[in-house]
């Protein structure tokens, strides 16, 4: 009788102990550049976005650009649908979402006036707050979010056009209405998404390196003023913090042949905003951002010599890139990303990388009714790469595995641009990737892209085993050779001794 007695409770205590697990347990989703194009068209012309030519003869009447997109033409708004839906049955219940920006194409002649861009925002707005009711949804602003892109002013005219957003764009309903004063500043706010984890969502379009209308100005919008203030009364109300935003801080990882890359915001900015990520460094537990439309992540030493922050960047759900002599982005699968945090103390545990496979999708006779038919798991971080964690000392051990591990680096590579490998990486390649991973300073760049240390080099296991196989290799051939001799030249001997005896 006593044994079954354990026996209940030993069951009783794992189910809550795995209720509990479960509890501490939670998940959001990131969402980000989708650059929606109503003017796809699976016979328009992919020399021109896959639009409808004039001139017909441009056209692709008998062949077809794909239902779900192309990868030399931005999303057409079915694939944002069943992106959308998909996340809705992959995880039907996230704590939030976090949406960080680039919601139009790549084309010039979309953009004619504030009210298309907040329309087509607005679009997307509709859809993911049909799609998740009641789930806090945190949006940033995109350099393609803006007229004319890359540009927003630092004047009297900018509170309308954030007012635009709020008002056009939907955003009232996603904006907590305490915060709307500071949008109206500068585009940026914060929420509380839970007791203890606060969200906050900056405008890096101000500190953004095309946008000259804030080059010379020291903080635009005031941000770095609010910002420093929201994260000061965070750390005294001992909250951990998020920070989202559409362009990451440092530099880009791609570059022309034997260059260097450029930086992605103005040094100044840059500088101001590294100065604050540092100070309050021990309560950002995750930085997120998009813009590069490709997997993967970066961490900060802040001139500091040691590793004490990182971002994580989510590749884009737009699968274009551009195809020119001077071409340097990459094309890559759609994909959607659901993160794993803690509720108690948000610490970031992991990630899912979704993706569908454009290819096989367009591909299709049929379309799936089932959007999880489409969308596939990619990888899971912590399972691939070996880790326990998101945390800062797993992704440093993770990029110097990446430094010292060829197969390891070349598979890396592949997940950049979410299992679409398009070219291979070489050495300038790599030192460009591995500098824009570890640098967010001009220093700490400058020191890295001269060093030579920074190219992959195959791993010291992996030498020593080859070294190792081919003299097994040698050495059994010389050893059968030496046999086949031995046996051969005895055979030889017996016989020419039998016969000259006759």
């Amino acid at each position: 009788m006593w044994k079954l007695k354990l026996c209940v409770i030993l069951i009783v205590l794992f189910s809550v102990s795995k209720r509990i697990n479960c509890e501490d347990h939670g998940y959001f989703w990131h969402i980000t550049d989708t650059h929606v194009d109503q003017n796809y068209s699976r016979t328009g012309n992919v020399k021109d976005m896959c639009h409808e030519d004039a001139n017909l003869a441009e056209n692709n009447h008998g062949s077809d650009n794909g239902l779900y997109g192309n990868f030399l033409c931005d999303a057409p708004q079915y694939l944002v649908n069943v992106t959308i839906a998909a996340m809705k049955e992959i995880h039907s219940n996230p704590d939030f979402i976090i949406w960080t920006g680039d919601n139009l194409p790549h084309t010039d002649d979309f953009y004619s006036d504030w009210d298309v861009i907040f329309e087509a925002i607005r679009n997307t707005t509709e859809l993911l707050t049909t799609t998740f009711p009641n789930i806090p949804i945190i949006p940033c602003i995109g350099n393609h979010d803006t007229f004319p892109p890359n540009i927003l002013p630092n004047d009297n005219t900018s509170s309308n056009i954030y007012k635009g957003y709020l008002d056009k764009a939907g955003w009232k309903d996603l904006v907590n209405e305490s915060e709307w004063s500071n949008f109206l500043t500068g585009g940026y706010f914060s929420q509380l998404v839970k007791p203890g984890l606060r969200i906050i969502s900056v405008n890096t379009i101000l500190w953004y390196i095309p946008n000259n209308l804030t080059s010379d100005v020291p903080d635009p919008g005031n941000q770095f003023q609010w910002l420093e203030a929201v994260l000061k009364n965070s750390s005294q109300s001992l909250e951990k913090v998020y920070i989202i935003g559409h362009v990451p801080p440092g530099y880009y990882n791609r570059a022309y042949k034997g260059g260097e890359t450029s930086p992605t915001m103005h040094h100044q900015h840059a500088e101001s905003f590294t100065k604050i990520l540092l100070k309050y460094s021990p309560i950002i537990t995750g930085q997120f951002y998009g813009h590069v439309h490709l997997d993967m992540f970066q961490i900060f030493q802040y001139d500091t010599g040691t590793f004490k922050g990182s971002s994580i960047l989510a590749p884009s759900v737009t699968p274009w890139h551009t195809n020119n002599n001077n071409n340097i982005t990459l094309p890559v699968n759609p994909s959607v990303r659901l993160i794993h945090f803690s509720h108690i103390d948000s610490k970031l545990l992991d990630y899912d990388q979704y993706y569908l496979n454009l290819t096989k999708a367009n591909s299709m006779k049929k379309v799936s009714e089932d959007p999880k038919n489409l969308y596939e798991l990619l990888y899971t971080f912590t399972n691939f790469y070996g880790v326990p964690d998101l945390s800062t000392e797993s992704l440093v051990k993770v990029y110097e595995e990446l430094k010292q591990n060829e197969t390891a680096f070349d598979l890396f590579f592949t997940f950049l641009t979410v299992g679409k490998k398009s070219v291979d990486c070489d050495n300038d390649c790599q030192v460009a990737q591995l500098c824009s991973m570890s640098c967010i300073t001009d220093s700490e760049y400058n020191m890295c892209f001269r060093s030579s240390s920074y190219v992959v080099k195959p791993k010291l296991n992996s030498v020593v085993l080859y070294f190792c196989v081919a003299l097994m290799i040698t050495v059994t051939i010389m050893v059968a050779f030496y046999m086949y001799k031995k046996i051969f030249s005895s055979s030889s001997r017996n016989e020419y001794t039998r016969f000259s005896s006759i």
